[in-house]
């Protein structure tokens, strides 16, 4: 602890006392009604770069910097209400009340955003007497990880959180899984009465080295590590999918990779490593990798100042390269509770809570096993999991259920897109897992033709088969590419050429689904079809209706036939309403008189229609950098712009009134007479006097056009 000599006399002069007691008298909330001990300018930093405790205090900017002139206010609050959003008079009852602790924000005139994360961490304050630690209170993060800790966390959660966090006994053993018996180092089967731990890590560079994958004396640092937790932990067995997979036998990966949804979701737990490059990093706190980040601690007067570390929440996803990777996202999501390994400390997250090493847990408790507590929110991969859980009340129409379960598959995939794949050809194969866990759903499946989701419908509901097929079409490109290194957004996405065009396998970067935010209840209602007559083509050349794919029993099962082209029949959208607001009804791309204006060139100038109808912002990618481009690419034949749908009750981000989106699908033709799906535009559609979407075209101006996509 630094000494209280080198305090400087601004710190000295806080009264950080007078904060204590408040918090003490239940007087003292959230970022909201917090005490403020200190304002100043921005521009005027008022702390001394060499003394510690203003050193702590620099660390608390509550995540959004104040700008240059701002004033900016260190603010004292409640730790739990502000961070962790725990009431501690009403959420835990009776012997499990937790130890709140002050935490200091820096704001600036926006204020603090409620439920903040920093990637640098929590300064608090509590009384320099108080050195024991307490249920929920911030402490020191000791140098080594603490295996009887985290085997009560596992314990507690498995005897005190219910069905959430219970999985549902196998019963059998997964045909040719093998695992590696930690106390006999060697690969072994596995067989029914086994559990097992998995290991979720990112791979180092391939080479080849001529040891087989099953030699467990050629393992990486951090599988060794593995190894050793497993064993602290109380368990006996891993699964580590470089040495439990044979990796130069290809009919052995295709057959565990269609079965990651088994092993993972029936593991006790995921190892996952956060920290460092790749496996040879190893675990801090574990073996021979040290734990690298010191934690502050700075006495002033009679308040001890502790910086609680970097928040491992922002840590995994600002900085570790494992959330960088596409293959994890599912090996973090399976499992039902997580233990993750930081570079500065062991956090664990299961499907009711979190528990970490920088705060008191249950070890602080009488009951440590049984006490009923949930520990923090889970932030990190919970709620990706929660999507699978799924589960639906007695009495719940199937329409919904359907539209829900549709709708947990797009959070899921939207999720995986923004991580970064290495082989374009993995598109599908890294997600299989979840990909075959929301098929085995035993009420409400949801399957997928080349990664486009479709539920299986009964006969009396085989009417909506259409409306879930353009759901399930009206994806789009957010322009968020991840990579290897950097990630960003860009203008143009990468194609990938081993999956068809019309589904996101066949691009890299992130996606999202056109009003996959609200529930498609009522679907008649909620979205409205404009396609007719859509059809799936397999491999093999066999056509199928969409609506005798999606119903049960009008197919044999299952449908191992890859769909490779998709058809229907759409109206096309002529390039002429394209236009600026001050450029009449003309189609302005072809007045000969019009000079081009590089700032009236933009897509946020663009109408549509004699509706003046504006595109939607914040949709996604556009198909051109200019409109100019794009509507020049219409009129010389070689792009068409196709309406295929209404999503009827979505707000668009800059729509002027309620109403709805219209989602046009932008196709390039190819020599053949098929085409490729380009882009998508999104466009403001308002509601009539009935609440109905107003067409974009009128009647006499449809003219429908038949596309084949590959």
């Amino acid at each position: 602890m630094e000494a209280d000599s080198s305090i400087c006399k601004l710190c000295r002069s806080l009264d950080f006392s007078k904060a204590l007691d408040a918090l003490e008298q239940g007087t003292l909330g959230d970022q909201d009604a917090g005490l403020v001990l200190l304002q100043f300018k921005f521009s005027h930093d008022p702390f001394d770069a060499n003394c510690p405790s203003c050193s702590l205090i620099r660390k608390a900017y509550a995540f959004i910097r104040p700008e240059k002139g701002e004033d900016v206010r260190l603010i004292a609050c409640s730790y739990l209400q502000a961070v962790e959003g725990i009431d501690p008079s009403v959420n835990l009852p009776g012997p499990y009340k937790p130890k709140d602790s002050v935490v200091l924000l820096l704001a600036g005139d926006g204020g603090v955003i409620p439920g903040f994360c920093t990637d640098v961490g929590y300064t608090v304050c509590r009384r320099a007497h108080e050195v024991e630690p307490a249920f929920l209170r911030p402490q020191l993060v000791p140098p080594l990880f603490d295996a009887g800790k985290a085997r009560l966390w596992i314990t507690n959660c498995e005897e005190c959180h219910g069905n959430g966090c219970k999985k549902v006994p196998l019963g059998t053993s997964i045909p040719g899984m093998l695992l590696i018996d930690c106390e006999a180092d060697k690969v072994v089967g596995a067989d029914p009465s086994m559990r097992w731990v998995v290991l979720s890590y990112r791979w180092a560079t391939p080479s080849h080295t001529g040891h087989s994958s099953h030699d467990i004396s050629q393992a990486t640092a951090t599988v060794k590590d593995a190894m050793s937790a497993v064993k602290a932990i109380g368990y006996r067995y891993l699964w580590v999918d470089k040495h439990c997979i044979d990796q130069l036998d290809a009919e052995n990966q295709a057959d565990q990779i269609n079965k990651m949804d088994l092993i993972y979701n029936n593991a006790e737990l995921v190892i996952i490593a956060a920290a460092g490059l790749d496996e040879h990093h190893g675990l801090p706190g574990v073996g021979s990798t040290p734990r690298v980040t010191k934690q502050g601690i700075v006495q002033v007067g009679q308040v001890t100042l502790l910086d609680m570390g970097i928040d491992a929440v922002s840590y995994v996803n600002l900085r570790s390269e494992w959330r960088k990777r596409a293959w994890t996202f599912q090996e973090g999501v399976l499992p039902r509770r997580r233990l993750i390994f930081t570079d500065q400390m062991s956090v664990f997250e299961c499907q009711t809570g979190t528990w970490r090493e920088s705060l008191g847990s249950v070890e602080c408790l009488q009951e440590e096993h049984t006490a009923p507590v949930p520990g923090t929110k889970p932030l990190l991969l919970q709620p990706f999991r929660a999507a699978l859980d799924q589960t639906f009340p007695p009495g719940t129409p199937a329409e919904v259920a359907v539209c829900e379960q549709m709708q947990k598959f797009m959070i899921l995939v939207q999720g995986y897109t923004t991580r970064h794949l290495t082989f374009a050809s993995d598109s599908l194969r890294a997600v299989t897992g979840i990909l075959q866990f929301m098929s085995r759903h035993p009420d409400y499946p949801v399957f997928h033709f080349r990664g486009l989701p479709y539920p299986r419908l009964e006969e009396s509901y085989a009417h909506f088969a259409e409306l879930y097929f353009f759901i399930s079409l009206s994806w789009y490109h957010t322009g968020y590419l991840p990579g290897p290194t950097r990630s960003g957004r860009h203008s143009v996405v990468p194609r990938r050429p081993q999956f068809p065009s019309w589904t996101w396998a066949g691009w890299a970067g992130g996606v999202r689904w056109e009003g996959f935010e609200r529930s498609f209840h009522e679907p008649v209602r909620d979205v409205v079809c404009r396609m007719r007559n859509p059809c799936l083509e397999s491999d093999t050349g066999r056509i199928f209706p969409v609506v005798d794919y999606i119903t049960r029993g009008r197919l044999p099962e299952p449908r191992l036939e890859p769909v490779v082209a998709i058809s229907f029949e759409a109206p096309v959208v002529p390039e002429r309403i394209f236009r600026f607001p001050d450029h009449g009804e003309e189609n302005w791309a072809a007045q000969k008189d019009w000079k081009w204006d590089p700032q009236m060139d933009r897509w946020r100038n663009i109408r549509i229609g004699t509706r003046s109808l504006p595109i939607a912002r914040g949709f996604g990618l556009f198909p051109t950098d200019r409109p100019s481009e794009f509507v020049q690419r219409l009129q010389k034949k070689m792009w068409s712009c196709l309406w295929v749908g209404d999503h009827v009750s979505i707000l668009p981000w800059d729509s002027q009134s309620s109403g709805g989106l219209t989602f046009l699908l932008i196709v390039e033709w190819q020599q053949d007479g098929s085409a490729t799906r380009v882009g998508s535009l999104g466009i403001a559609c308002p509601h009539d006097n009935d609440g109905k979407p107003v067409p974009l075209l009128e009647e006499g101006e449809t003219t429908y056009m038949k596309v084949r996509l590959v």
